[in-house]
């Protein structure tokens, strides 16, 4: 008798296959045995329609039972499907999502509850709360915070303008890997805005961001 991560694992591979049956017939025993992963993936299943019918409805309740049981991720995925998805838009509920997601160190729920801050979504504007959660993703890795804090500060938004504080910002999305940060980092060399102008480097970053995956 399989146990739900071996259940999981063997979903998978029939995920792999694009046998869609057999995955969701091995991810709903998974899931009976409490497994969160296995939650996850069938609320992927749903989102993106693989196997079953696309049903948003259905995605969301998943990422929630997952997040239940402990997935900050699929917290982190509830809340962006209850604002990007009209259907189920709730901006007080997706901000409570992302704010459990953040809580159990998602960096993901890190980012988008900095920007339910930022703009108001979902609860009362707080710019100084929204800074703090944005900052504190991009410290531990979120390439995504780390531009959104670099634009910030080079357009004078929501902080005073300072562009030596956004080439920092994006030096350390630049680290992390992240392309458009390292985009970013490159026009500021090329034109001297908070560096010192540096045209050969600006072409090294270029060709860097080129070679850098995309994040999913």
């Amino acid at each position: 008798m399989m146990n739900g991560k071996e259940l999981n694992e063997k979903a998978t591979e029939y995920l792999m296959n694009h046998d869609y049956d057999k995955a969701m017939e091995y991810y709903l025993s998974a899931a009976e045995e409490g497994n969160w992963l296995a939650m996850y993936n069938i609320a992927c299943m749903y989102y993106f329609g693989d196997g079953p019918e696309r049903n948003v409805r259905e995605a969301l309740a998943w990422f929630l039972k997952a997040a239940e049981c402990g997935d900050p991720e699929a917290a982190s995925r509830a809340g962006t499907l209850q604002l990007s998805e009209p259907e189920v838009r709730d901006e007080q509920k997706a901000f409570a999502c992302f704010l459990k997601a953040a809580e159990h160190g998602s960096l993901s729920g890190m980012g988008n509850l900095a920007l339910c801050f930022l703009e108001g979504t979902g609860t009362e504007q707080n710019i100084e709360e929204g800074l703090a959660w944005m900052e504190q993703a991009s410290a531990k890795g979120n390439g995504i915070a780390s531009l959104k804090m670099g634009e910030y500060f080079e357009s004078g938004t929501y902080v005073p303008s300072d562009e030596k504080k956004a080439a920092e910002y994006y030096e350390r999305g630049m680290k992390q890997r992240y392309a458009p940060a390292i985009e970013k980092l490159a026009k500021l060399y090329e034109e001297g805005r908070g560096v010192a102008q540096d045209r050969t480097r600006a072409e090294e970053l270029r060709k860097l961001a080129s070679e850098t995956p995309d994040e999913d």
